[in-house]
């Protein structure tokens, strides 16, 4: 059984050094895929070829926030005068002027706290942002599917998901590019802008993907 977006010898197999360095792995990677009963396929996806005959698409896998955006908004001293803006880099974030961004006149920076109170989760904050700002990979998009939060995305390098991502995104939610340069430099606030006053996709995609992906294992399982 196999389920994600995308398929690990697809990845490697852009990266001509890897299979010098490796030789054989993707092949057994391949071998590996080929045995499996089922392969549950998420959107924004990619290989897949060895359980071609065997896979079936699902819903996205998301996570979605319990709690009254509102309410979260209140919470983090959000008044509401202007758009809330997430950045979600992670480690990777150290770069960001986080002083500059909190002084903008344009927008409200959202900061998770590095120890939150029990109950709250990240989904919470992507849920009550109105932008997240981060580079694009199925988790973060998946939760702002979810939760019906743009996404200002960056560049994030010699990633071959990365193309599918761009492709793929303003299928299924409200989304635009900014530069590195742009980024680093705190210049957020005319891509925020433009952001939000875009129209959002013509449908909402289905996100009950963990519910299907459940009952279909269950139904494999139990004949």
């Amino acid at each position: 059984m196999a389920v994600g977006n995308f398929t690990w010898d697809w990845i490697y197999s852009v990266y001509p050094a890897f299979d010098r360095l490796a030789p054989g792995v993707i092949p057994a990677i391949r071998h590996a895929y080929a045995s499996a009963t089922l392969a549950l396929r998420l959107p924004l996806h990619g290989g897949f070829e060895p359980m071609a005959a065997v896979t079936r698409d699902i819903p996205f896998i998301a996570r979605r926030s319990t709690r009254d955006a509102g309410d979260t908004r209140r919470a983090l001293g959000l008044t509401g005068d202007r758009p809330a803006v997430l950045p979600s880099f992670g480690a990777y974030g150290a770069d960001l002027p986080l002083a500059l961004l909190r002084r903008s006149d344009s927008f409200a920076l959202v900061e998770p706290a590095p120890d939150p109170p029990p109950g709250w989760f990240y989904q919470d904050l992507v849920a009550a942002a109105d932008v997240v700002v981060s580079k694009p990979g199925y988790g973060i998009v998946s939760e702002c599917v979810a939760n019906d939060t743009a996404l200002l995305y960056t560049s994030r390098g010699r990633f071959i998901e990365y193309d599918v991502f761009v492709a793929e995104m303003p299928h299924v939610l409200r989304c635009r590019y900014i530069s590195q340069q742009d980024l680093l430099a705190g210049r957020w606030a005319h891509a925020v802008e433009a952001l939000l006053a875009q129209p959002a996709p013509a449908e909402r995609p289905r996100v009950d993907g963990a519910r299907v992906a459940a009952e279909t294992i269950i139904n494999l399982v139990i004949g």
